[in-house]
């Protein structure tokens, strides 16, 4: 059985879009998916000496490492803060802590500065979103938000998007909406008042 996860996963990303146009909407609004990157760090200077070959080459063993586990994904090309970069949809197929710890060590393990998680919906509840931080003086917060923003074709939108194929030849940009003003802990609790963080350069968002 595993074999055929994994079989499928590789023709999934072969033949990428993964997803229709109503599948990824279905997804936006009821979770169950999560976003992380191995591109540059931008809070870290040890990433900054790392040439493209070297991040082309981490993103690639992330790749790899998704097929390696199975997991449904599909690429999302971004401009985050006037950066562009290159980050992995991946959607999950259930919100066990297995599953959140696995995604977290992919982050950490491409010394990633955070990151996304949203959760399946449960009981018509609004999905949360968790900009999870796992390096760098916010490591083991994150910052929650609800909804998201779609940009038509024609939108003038330049920066702080993501676009993802979708099927059969079409393009969907969109951002996710977070709250910068307050940072969570592990028990959901409320920690601090922040001053609004300079935008990472590899998670989408919009101010809320």
């Amino acid at each position: 059985m595993n074999q055929w996860l994994i079989l499928f996963g590789i023709l999934s990303f072969l033949i990428d879009p993964t997803y229709t146009s109503k599948a990824f909407l279905y997804i936006l609004n009821h979770g169950g998916y999560a976003i992380l990157s191995a591109g540059r760090n931008p809070y870290d200077p040890y990433d900054f000496y790392l040439n493209d070959s070297a991040i082309n080459y981490r993103r690639e063993q992330l790749h790899n490492d998704l097929l390696e586990h199975s997991y449904l994904f599909s690429t999302i090309r971004g401009v985050y803060d006037g950066i562009e970069e290159i980050s992995f949809l991946v959607s999950l197929f259930n919100s066990s802590l297995e599953q959140i710890h696995e995604i977290v060590k992919f982050g950490i393990k491409y010394n990633q500065e955070s990151v996304i998680y949203v959760g399946q919906e449960r009981h018509q509840s609004l999905v949360e979103q968790q900009l999870i931080y796992i390096n760098g003086e916010f490591n083991g917060t994150y910052i929650s938000g609800n909804g998201y923003e779609i940009f038509s074709t024609s939108s003038s939108t330049i920066d702080n998007y993501s676009e993802i194929d979708v099927c059969p030849n079409n393009k969907f940009s969109f951002t996710l909406k977070f709250d910068f003003n307050y940072l969570y802990n592990d028990n959901h609790q409320r920690l601090v008042k922040t001053n609004k963080k300079e935008p990472v350069k590899h998670a989408n968002y919009m101010q809320q």
